[in-house]
Parts: structure tokens; C-alpha cells; sequence
């Protein structure tokens, strides 16, 4: 059994045109897992940012919940007799 022709493929499997053919596939292999892997960068740059936003708002809320719980006591403390201690 010969080769199967493609009139839509000009390349025919040839041993002239095999290490040509094979130097594109390994080209379109490496360019495809670049593409593979600057995504993956691309998502650990995302998540990174994703933390350092929670990281910064939990601050914030905290720094708001200690300022207003000095308050709070604060206030008790005043409302307090001054006979004790």
C-alpha cells in the first residue's frame, strides 16, 4: 500500500522532506509550551496579586477593629467608678 496523497497538503512524506517536517513539528512543540508556561507565570503573578490585595485589606480591617475596640474601652473605662483600682 503506497501513500496516501493530499491535494490540500504540498508536502509529501518524503525522506527529503521528513527532517524538515520534524524540525517544524519540534518548533510548533517548544512555541506551544511557551505559550503553556507564560500562562502558568501569568496566573502565579495573578494569584500573587490576589494576596497581597487580601493581605493589605485585612490589615486595614484589623488596624479599624483595634481602633475602634480602644474606643469602645475606653469609654467602659470611663463609665467605670473610680473607686476600684
Amino acid at each position: 500500500m503506497g501513500p496516501v496523497s493530499d491535494p490540500t497538503h504540498e508536502t509529501q512524506h518524503n525522506p527529503e522532506n521528513l527532517e524538515e517536517e520534524m524540525n517544524k513539528l519540534i518548533q510548533m512543540y517548544v512555541m506551544m509550551r511557551s505559550k503553556l508556561e507564560d500562562k502558568k507565570g501569568a496566573t502565579m503573578v495573578e494569584y500573587g496579586l490576589m494576596l497581597a490585595l487580601i493581605a493589605a485589606v485585612a490589615a486595614a480591617g484589623a488596624g479599624l477593629i483595634g481602633t475602634n475596640a480602644n474606643t469602645m474601652f475606653g469609654a467602659i473605662a470611663a463609665k467605670l467608678p473610680a473607686t476600684i483600682p
